[in-house]
């Protein structure tokens, strides 16, 4: 086998793997009821049309010790958890933001059937970071979120205030006896 063989292609192809700028790839994780998987309909016009909610989500979610929760009297549905993955690049050419991040997920929710992401977050910077970038990169991770149908509803009614009975009515003395 030649030098060109064992030492330059091999030298060449690292060389276009350290030029290739990081990409992400979002990594779906269906939660629910095993063996009853939720069919991937999407309901949202487009990925860019998924709702993202960083850090937050609107009313009718409870996050407890990260279990994700629909408060009563909504009708939302959780449908999995998203993961950002690098899916090319090299460490040196670590560009990716914030955005990016938020695009991936929305791409991967929309997939998925989704139309929100809810409690999103991302160790990236909203702008170009190369040391934040490379330590997503070495953690393995660029962000993540829960993808959920959001479905209306409003918040469970309180329980009906007690009702006072009605006062009696007024008594009025009896006449004094006539003795």
């Amino acid at each position: 086998m030649s030098l060109t063989r064992l030492v330059i292609a091999p030298l060449f192809l690292l060389m276009v793997i350290a030029c290739t700028p990081v990409t992400l790839k979002p990594e779906f994780t269906a939660v629910g009821a095993l063996g009853n998987p939720v069919a991937a309909v999407a309901v949202a016009a487009n990925a860019e049309a998924v709702q993202v909610f960083y850090a937050s989500s609107p009313a009718g979610f409870t996050l407890r010790e990260n279990e994700l929760k629909v408060e009563d009297g909504f009708n939302h549905r959780i449908i999995g958890i998203v993961k950002l993955r690098r899916a090319a690049g090299a460490f040196e050419n670590c560009n990716v933001v914030q955005a990016d991040a938020i695009a991936a997920m929305q791409q991967g929710a929309y997939t998925n059937g989704a139309n929100a992401v809810v409690y999103a977050t991302s160790p990236l910077a909203t702008e170009p970071d190369q040391l934040i970038c490379q330590r997503a990169f070495e953690a393995g991770e660029f962000g993540s979120g829960w993808a959920v149908v959001l479905g209306g509803g409003t918040p469970a009614s309180a329980p009906p205030t007690p009702v006072a009975a009605p006062a009696a009515p007024p008594t009025t003395p009896a006449p004094p006896s006539a003795q």
